[in-house]
């Protein structure tokens, strides 16, 4: 059912936060590096995974609650993962587009399957189906 790959969606946020963290300083280094005149300090360097990883925390729980409530039938999560999902994809096609942004397995591929395939799946007929089986007629 599609609540699996919503479950999917949360498995690979919580492997982007595993893998952003060992690596963020990394990360903050190549961005500083594009922008002149910065220079994070250690402080910031802290500050700002923190920051990140609280976002990406809060991100996943709330798409855990949301593949909770699509098993259990809601079609308003149903609707909102879609919304969320299709936004995802736009982005990483503006990235592409606009800024020659790459999609490869260590930038966005992943994250970009798992979305085009949860969109794919909760935008079936069986899963409007499930979603709405309560309603009355």
């Amino acid at each position: 059912m599609s609540a699996d790959d919503v479950g999917a969606g949360v498995l690979v946020s919580v492997l982007t936060m595993l893998d952003v963290a060992p690596h963020w300083r990394t990360y903050l280094e190549g961005l500083s590096r594009d922008i002149d005149g910065l220079s994070p300090t250690a402080d910031v360097y802290d500050a700002s995974l923190w920051v990140v990883l609280v976002g990406l925390g809060v991100v996943t729980v709330i798409e855990l609650v949301c593949g909770i409530l699509i098993f259990r039938g809601s079609n308003a999560a149903r609707v909102l993962v879609m919304v969320v999902t299709a936004i995802s994809i736009s982005t990483a096609f503006v990235s592409w587009w606009a800024r020659d942004q790459e999609i490869t397995l260590q930038t966005t591929l992943l994250s970009l399957a798992v979305d085009i395939l949860v969109l794919l799946a909760l935008s079936s007929r069986s899963a409007a189906a499930y979603a709405r089986r309560a309603e009355k007629h």
